[in-house]
């Protein structure tokens, strides 16, 4: 949906039903009250001739027949009901679902902005959608392919399912019911528990998901978490993308205080998934010393499995040569055009030169939104720029953090560049029609392979790139031990398989349950609230010495941070920096990379694994560590902790830039893999009083 004349705050991260869909409720309720009463009345004349009675086999037939008949009439009325009367297997009617969808964002974004949404979202000269643009002459095109595959393999899926209802075939035209293996074995006909459930639809049959990466002012700090610009974005799009059997997902991964370095860089499947289509980089400010990030995010990335689009936040000068590069290799890339972005902002009313009357006529979200000349800035700021909800439970009410207002600009713009993108890969596919869906999917799918397999044969790792490594990636290759035979670092950071066990949140390895081999899964959520495996809480870690008896390095949380703190019902900023704890008295703890789930949800190889370990602390505010917990500075003294990894002592930890500690022995940095292919790690803490507190360990 989009917003509705108020703050999303009230919302508490739910999606408005679309209209009439109580109505379709009850219709599909009568369905399925009338299909069991005529399957009961089929069931009691079915079994009313027992085998060898004498009936016909033909007889028999034909009422398997008259039964799927049955089941796939009530099961096409039913789909047609959900779908407003359109098939979402014949293209043009996809392409009257998407403008019926677009005349409903747009309308529930003029509530919010009315006469103002020309303005702020709209370019004049063409009509199209701003600020965001694609890169280059191919990354449109490459989207809009990567969108019709998508809404391809939505009507694959569909006629999937359709293919067996209740044991039914129901893809054939209205007069050709075909009893599938399982129908023909019914002896008694279709059950009536099971013939109601052909009234029930599923509203989607496959998955887009946009994953945004950032910090703090891409997680919506200050703000409520569904008031970022990645909520705002998934509210609209879900009703446009879902009018097509297509679930939207926005991930907000997004962390307080994190460049995208190291460890969003060497566990990007870990934190945003495999399965992404869309993803963005908002490190603004963390990166701004190291630019060449960028590069390195976005790259491995793009060669995630699922193939996805890159969109870069802010398109600084800086920034503009690394985008240019993943565009000549072949990549689609995305930006938001700093100047369309300041010519709408001068178009916003300046609310100190308005009285109070004329203010309260501004569409809402206009109100006290721009003030000095500037957006959400002195007399727009605090109460104007926050919305009220737990206003006094938040923290992140800074200056620099972007209020709602500004992150509902941000959201809109990008969910209708979105919904404008598909209507128009729609459009493609309707003007392919003389094409089936499976030729055309196939002769996608092909033109797809044929572009990786020779994006795959460029080299990224170019003279430029390999000496902006040091000095604007922030990595200090240099002071990295000689090996034999040699290792490529760039190569390595930039291309090389890696695992990664972080605890950070938000990730998919801890909603997934991947992490701790748990079947605990869950989201974002109110603190005290959640549904996946959280670990034990420090203290309780704390009160678990016991040297004698070996232990897994434990995952803990602690419900002391000011965040666990909140009194509120809505969920405001989940990115919590939970950490793997042990201490002097706990003896050895044991730690196994990969483990059964993420070896088999992240296409675990030992063979291209070189066993190199990587080690990345928990993060102090602004560097301040308390007193006893072991720093990158301790650890690489080699004196107030041990580690082994599959037996063999770590001889030296060394500090090589963002955070990230490599692992060393006496022989080398490889460490030779376990039997059963991965890495038992052991750590001891020797020091009295100290504690290590570690957030990712990583090996390439």
């Amino acid at each position: 949906m989009g917003s509705t004349g108020t703050t999303p705050a009230a919302t508490n991260n739910t999606v408005e039903t679309r209209p009439g869909h109580h109505v379709i409720a009850v219709l599909l309720a009568l369905c399925a009250f009338a299909l069991g009463y005529v399957m009961m009345e089929l069931d009691t004349f079915t079994t009313s001739f027992p085998a060898g009675s004498g009936t016909s086999s033909s007889s028999s037939s034909r009422s398997r027949h008259d039964q799927c008949g049955t089941v796939c009439e009530i099961r096409r009325t039913s789909r047609l009901e959900h779908f407003d009367g359109r098939d979402l297997l014949n293209r043009h009617d996809l392409k009257k679902q998407l403008e019926d969808a677009k005349s409903r964002l747009i309308d529930s974004i003029k509530i919010d902005y009315g006469e103002y949404f020309d303005k702020m979202f709209v370019n004049p000269k063409d009509g199209s959608y701003i600020p965001l643009l694609p890169y280059g002459n191919q990354s449109l095109p490459l989207l809009k392919r990567k969108l019709m595959i998508k809404v391809l393999k939505t009507q694959q899926e569909l006629q999937k399912v359709e293919s067996n209802v209740n044991g039914c075939d129901c893809t054939h035209p209205d007069d050709e019911f075909i009893p599938t293996r399982r129908q023909r074995k019914l002896q008694t006909g279709v059950k009536n528990s099971h013939s109601s459930d052909a009234a029930l639809i599923e509203s989607t049959f496959t998955k887009y998901v946009w994953a945004t990466g950032g910090h703090s002012a891409a997680a919506g700090h200050g703000n409520l978490y569904n008031e970022s610009y990645t909520a705002y974005m998934e509210r609209e799009l879900k009703d446009v993308f879902g009018s097509i059997g297509i679930d939207f997902e926005g991930r907000n991964y997004a962390m307080g205080g994190t460049g995208s370095a190291p460890e969003f860089t060497m566990c990007w499947e870990e934190i945003l998934g495999r399965n992404v289509d869309f993803f963005s980089w908002d490190f603004g400010m963390t990166d701004v010393s190291t630019s060449w990030r960028l590069f390195i995010y976005a790259y491995r990335g793009l060669l995630s499995p699922g193939r996805p689009a890159f969109y870069a936040k802010w398109s600084y000068e800086r920034l503009k040569h690394q985008m240019r590069m993943l565009t000549e290799l072949g990549f689609p890339v995305f930006y938001s055009d700093d100047d369309m972005e300041k010519e709408r902002k001068e178009l916003i009313p300046e609310t100190t030169t308005l009285g109070s009357k004329e203010i309260e006529a501004l569409p809402t979200y206009m109100k006290y939104f721009k003030c000095g000349g500037a957006t959400e800035k002195g007399d727009c700021d605090n109460e104007h720029k926050y919305s009220a909800p737990c206003f006094n439970q938040r923290e992140g009410m800074a200056s620099w953090h972007p209020g709602y207002k500004l992150h509902a600009l941000w959201g809109h713009s990008m969910a209708l560049y979105l919904m404008q993108t598909l209507i128009s890969a729609v459009d493609d596919l309707v003007s392919l029609e003389s094409e089936s869906d499976e030729a055309l999917l196939s002769r996608l799918e092909a033109e797809e392979n044929r572009h990786y397999d020779q994006l795959l044969k460029k080299d990224p790792l170019n003279e430029e790139l390999r000496q902006n490594f040091d000095t604007k990636v922030g990595y200090n290759f240099d002071k990295l031990p000689p090996l034999d035979p040699p290792v490529d670092w760039y190569a390595l950071f930039l291309t090389g398989k890696s695992i990664c066990h972080t605890v950070r949140l938000p990730s998919e390895i801890r909603y997934t349950g991947f992490l701790t081999n748990s079947k605990k899964t869950g989201g974002p959520s109110v603190y005290g609230e959640e549904t996946f495996d959280m670990g034990l809480e420090v203290e309780e870690a704390k009160a678990d010495e016991n040297p004698e008896t070996i232990k897994d390095l434990q995952l803990v949380w602690d419900a002391n941070h000011p965040q666990r703190k909140r009194q509120c019902p809505l969920v405001i900023a989940p990115d919590s920096k939970d950490y793997y704890f042990t201490q002097h008295g706990d003896g050895w703890r044991n730690f196994v990379i990969p483990n059964a789930a993420t070896r088999a949800a992240y296409d675990y190889n030992p063979n291209v694994m070189k066993g190199i370990v990587i080690f990345v602390l928990f993060g102090c505010d602004w560097g301040n560590c308390p007193e006893y917990m072991l720093t990158a500075k301790d650890l690489c003294d080699g004196k107030k902790l041990d580690i082994k990894i599959n037996n063999i002592p770590v001889t030296n930890l060394t500090d090589i830039g963002n955070g990230a500690i490599l692992a060393v022995h006496e022989n080398g940095i490889t460490f030779p893999q376990g039997s059963t292919g991965g890495y038992n790690l052991e750590f001891h803490v020797n020091e009295p009083k100290y504690y290590t507190k570690l957030s990712s360990v990583i090996v390439f």
